[in-house]
C-alpha cells in the first residue's frame, strides 16, 4: 500500500465539492500549517473520518494498511457519503469492511439496479399430413433470449428483450437479431402501469397470448384483478400472399395486408380464495381474410379450480360477434388440466398438462397454442394437446408436447405435431 498522505488526497476529493472558506484548526502536531494537506486532514478529522494515531501524530508518509485503508471508507459510508470514487473503494475493500462487520448497502442497492439474464432454446417441430407452405413441414431452431431489468426507482422499471433465432433447418444461415421487447413497468397510485412493445398474456391465452404487442396496460386490484389495454398487436392471419394446401390437394388464398392490427379490450380476473378463480374478458381487434377487413368483438368466461397442490383445471367460453363466413361458426371452448410444475431449481421435477379447443377463428386474436397456424386462424380449429417437462439438471428442462387439430369450419385442415425442446436458463 502506498502512504497515509496519498489516500488522503483521495479522500479528500471524495468527500468535499469546494474548499472551504476558512481554516480549520488541525489536531496533528507533525502537519504543519504550510502543508498542502494542512486543511483536508483538519476538515477530514473534524467530520471524524480520520483519527490518527495513539500518540497524537498523523504520520502522513507511513505506509497505510488494507485494514487502515478500510477504516477509512467505512467511517466515510457511515457518514453517508455519495461518490462514484467511494463506490469503486467498498468495492475494493469488501473482504476487510465484511471483517469489520460492514455491509456495503449502497453498493449492493446499485449491483442490483441491472440484471440480466438468458434463455437458449433448442427446438424441433416435426408435423405429420400438414396443410400450409411445405417450409413448416420440419424446423429445427436455436433461439437466443437477453432478458434486461434496469431499476429506475422503487416505483419504475425498464425491461427489455433482445432475441436471436437460427433456422438449422437449410442451409441459408437464417438469423435475426433484434429488440423483441421494450417496456416500461411501474405504478401510478394503486394503478399498475406497463407501457411499450411488451409479451402479453391474457387469462389463459385462448383469445389472447400475444408475442409482441405496442401498447398500454393498466392494472387495478388484487382479489378483483381488472386490466385494461390497447395497441398494435400481429393479427392472426398474418398469411400475407400465401396459397395453403389442403389435406385433400387443393388450395386456398388467405391474402392479407401483412400489418399489425389494434387491439383493445379489458380483462376481469377473481379469485375469492386459493381454490377458485373467475374470468371474463372483452377484446376489439381487426382482421383481414381475403384483404376485406373485419372488425370484431371477442366475449369471454372462464372457471378453474385447484383440486391440491398438483391439479388444476381451467375451462373458458369464447363468443364472437362476427363470423368470416356465414357457414363458420362464432363459438368455442378450451380447457386445459395441469399436473404438477417443473420447477429449474430442482432436478428432476416435472410437470404435464392436456388441453382441449374447439374454438371458431373469430374467437381468439393470437393463441397460445404453438400449433396456431393461420389457416386456423380463419377456419378455427378443434382437437387436443398433451406436454411434458422435466428438469435434466438445474436450470436446464427437457419439453415435449404433441398436438392434434383438425379445422373446426373447413374441410380438409388436418396436423398433427410432435414439438420437442431444451431449455438452458441462467
Amino acid at each position: 500500500m502506498k502512504p497515509l498522505i496519498y489516500f488522503l488526497a483521495l479522500a479528500a476529493s471524495i468527500t468535499f465539492s469546494s474548499p472551504a472558506s476558512a481554516q480549520t484548526a488541525n489536531p496533528f502536531s507533525d502537519v504543519p500549517a504550510n502543508s498542502w494537506a494542512y486543511q483536508a486532514v483538519a476538515e477530514l478529522a473534524q467530520e471524524g473520518l480520520i483519527k490518527g494515531y495513539p500518540d497524537g501524530l498523523f504520520n502522513g508518509n507511513q505506509t497505510i494498511t488494507r485494514y487502515e485503508m478500510a477504516q477509512l471508507v467505512a467511517r466515510a459510508m457511515a457518514a453517508d457519503v455519495s461518490s462514484p470514487k467511494l463506490d469503486r473503494l467498498a468495492a475494493e475493500f469488501a473482504d476487510e469492511l465484511d471483517t469489520l462487520g460492514i455491509r456495503v448497502k449502497n453498493l449492493e442497492t446499485k449491483s442490483d439496479n441491472f440484471k440480466i439474464n438468458g434463455e437458449i432454446r433448442l427446438t424441433d417441430y416435426a408435423l405429420q399430413h400438414s396443410a400450409g407452405p411445405t417450409y413448416l413441414t420440419h424446423l429445427e431452431t436455436i433461439r437466443t433470449r437477453l432478458y434486461m431489468q434496469g431499476k429506475i426507482n422503487k416505483n419504475w422499471t425498464y425491461n427489455g428483450v433482445i432475441q436471436n433465432n437460427q433456422n438449422l433447418a437449410n442451409d441459408s444461415g437464417d438469423e435475426k437479431t433484434e429488440f423483441l421487447r421494450v417496456f416500461l413497468t411501474g405504478r401510478l397510485g394503486g394503478v399498475g402501469v406497463s407501457a411499450g412493445k411488451q409479451y402479453y398474456r391474457v387469462g389463459s391465452g385462448y383469445a389472447a397470448d400475444f408475442t409482441s404487442i405496442e401498447g398500454l396496460f393498466l392494472t387495478y386490484g388484487n382479489k378483483v384483478k381488472a386490466t385494461a389495454f390497447g395497441g398494435k398487436a400481429i393479427q392472426t392471419i398474418d398469411t400475407y400472399g400465401y396459397n395453403f394446401l389442403m389435406n385433400n390437394g387443393s388450395s386456398i388464398n388467405y391474402d392479407t395486408d401483412g400489418k399489425q392490427k389494434y387491439s383493445y379490450g379489458l380483462h376481469l380476473d377473481y379469485k375469492p380464495d386459493n381454490k377458485w378463480q373467475f374470468t371474463g374478458g372483452y377484446f376489439n381487434t381487426e382482421v383481414n381474410a381475403f384483404n376485406k377487413p373485419l372488425q370484431r368483438n371477442i366475449y369471454t368466461l372462464g372457471i378453474g379450480y385447484r383440486f391440491d397442490k398438483n391439479i388444476n383445471l381451467y375451462a373458458e367460453y369464447l363468443k364472437s360477434d362476427k363470423k368470416f363466413r356465414s357457414d363458420f361458426s362464432d363459438d368455442g371452448f378450451g380447457a386445459t388440466l395441469t399436473y404438477k410444475q417443473a420447477q429449474y431449481n430442482t432436478p428432476g421435477s416435472w410437470g404435464a398438462y392436456i388441453s382441449y379447443f374447439d374454438q371458431a377463428g373469430t374467437t381468439y386474436i393470437d393463441h397460445e397454442t404453438e400449433l396456431d397456424f393461420p389457416e386456423y386462424g380463419y377456419a378455427g380449429f378443434k382437437g387436443y394437446e398433451v406436454g411434458l417437462n422435466y428438469i435434466l439438471a438445474k436450470n436446464i428442462m427437457a419439453s415435449i408436447s404433441y398436438f392434434d387439430f383438425d379445422g373446426k369450419d373447413l374441410g380438409g385442415l388436418s396436423n398433427q405435431m410432435t414439438w420437442s425442446r431444451v431449455y438452458f436458463t441462467f
